[in-house]
């Protein structure tokens, strides 16, 4: 692995990696500066499709920063796509990744421009995830290609809105996203992957201008189209990783190798459903009660404080995960590290998870939870008039209380 990774890190190979991440950080600049060229324009066409201000924003900070991220994004796996040193097997997942990007892009825009329903963005990302999952399974795994698209769709269904739960705080998506890159990194200089160290590198390059927008006070935000595109790039490069891993390891323990940067993400999506679930909230509408706002809200921790644990601790849990997975197996070093993550979310999580109406896990209340609710609505329009009476029940007798209930009823 040393001699692997020295011959990666010698001037020749160093400069052919770093230099199309160069040129990629120089047109992501180009991309933001556009950006804020539509902002001052006096051309109503051009504000009108691309400057968009966040809603919650007092600085009208900049919405669509996702947009030039998306499309070098795509430039980037064309490019990788035709270079002679990536395999036929590469190359179809990258041609298939331009679905996710693709998807993303189109209604990431609907949402940042005009905040479309959450029904309609589940709708479009079952699509891609469905479409890319069904042309990838056999080339992940040939003799097992079922196995490969209900994994694949699972990931990215749960890598997608993680991202999203977790793109709460400034730079946070950004430095998490990282941790991911650094981990595939020095992953493709173990496994002798040109493609996959290339493409991660290159993606770090288009990133860059990014962190320092928005960096406190924010001037750019990832928005959709960005939050989609960062996880859509971590599905593909864990599939690259795959690809690779599997020449000298079992599938099982070459997908475990591969998901390890995925996990924050999809335990943030699954502990979150799950805690809205057992407090009888919907799980599809937001809270405060992510670790990022307990931190932030409880704990007053600053947000460059709390980016930078999750940094580390993405960085934790790829380093601890890749050695107890190489130590101890496939299963038992996820099972390890899923339980270590578990722990610390647990840890600042659970004192504010627990509420007065929190549902006790059994049988009885699931099956009350499954009945119908005996509560009638009436139509606003079936309504001729109204009155509210505030009654004090200490100054009448129980018997004229009772009364006045029955005709308000009547």
């Amino acid at each position: 692995m040393i001699i692997q990774m020295n011959s990666f890190l010698n001037t020749s190979k160093f400069i052919s990696f770093t230099t199309p991440a160069l040129i990629l950080c120089a047109l992501s600049s180009l991309g933001f500066l556009l950006l804020f060229w539509a902002k001052k324009t006096h051309n109503q066409s051009i504000r009108y499709f691309f400057y968009i201000p966040a809603n919650k924003s007092k600085n009208q900070t900049l919405q669509l920063g996702g947009l030039p991220i998306n499309l070098l994004f795509i430039s980037t796996v064309i490019w990788l796509a035709n270079k002679t040193s990536t395999t036929v097997q590469e190359e179809t997942i990258l041609f298939s990744s331009l679905v996710l990007y693709c998807g993303v892009l189109f209604y990431g825009y609907l949402d940042d421009r005009f905040e479309i329903r959450p029904i309609f963005k589940l709708a479009g990302q079952l699509f891609i995830a469905l479409t890319y999952s069904l042309v990838t399974a056999n080339t992940l795994h040939p003799f097992n290609s079922s196995v490969a698209f209900v994994f694949n769709f699972f990931m990215i269904m749960t890598t997608i809105n993680g991202t999203n739960l977790l793109d709460g705080l400034d730079t946070m998506a950004f430095k998490i996203f990282a941790g991911t890159l650094g981990y595939f990194t020095i992953l493709a200089m173990l496994i002798s992957s040109t493609t996959l160290a290339l493409y991660s590198i290159s993606l770090l390059g288009i990133l860059l201008p990014f962190y320092f927008l928005n960096r406190p006070p924010a001037k750019v935000y990832l928005g959709e189209i960005g939050a989609g595109s960062l996880a859509m790039s971590a599905i593909t490069l864990s599939n690259l990783a795959f690809l690779t891993l599997t020449h000298t390891n079992q599938p099982l323990k070459a997908s475990t190798y591969a998901v390890l940067p995925l996990l924050i993400p999809a335990m943030e999506l699954i502990v979150s459903f799950v805690r809205r679930f057992l407090n009888k909230r919907s799980p599809f509408k937001g809270d405060r009660l992510h670790i990022h706002h307990i931190l932030r809200d409880h704990y007053k921790f600053s947000s460059t404080q709390i980016t930078n644990y999750y940094l580390f601790a993405q960085v934790c849990l790829c380093t601890l995960g890749f050695f107890m997975i190489f130590s101890v197996g496939s299963i038992m070093g996820v099972v390890a590290t899923v339980m270590f993550l578990n722990l610390l979310l647990l840890k600042f999580g659970q004192k504010h998870w627990v509420t007065k109406d929190l549902m006790p896990i059994n049988l009885n209340s699931l099956f009350q939870l499954s009945l119908k609710s005996k509560v009638k609505i009436i139509s606003g329009a079936a309504l001729n008039d109204f009155q509210i009476h505030l009654l004090d029940p200490s100054t009448q007798p129980p018997y004229e209380y009772e009364q006045e209930e029955k005709n308000q009823v009547s």
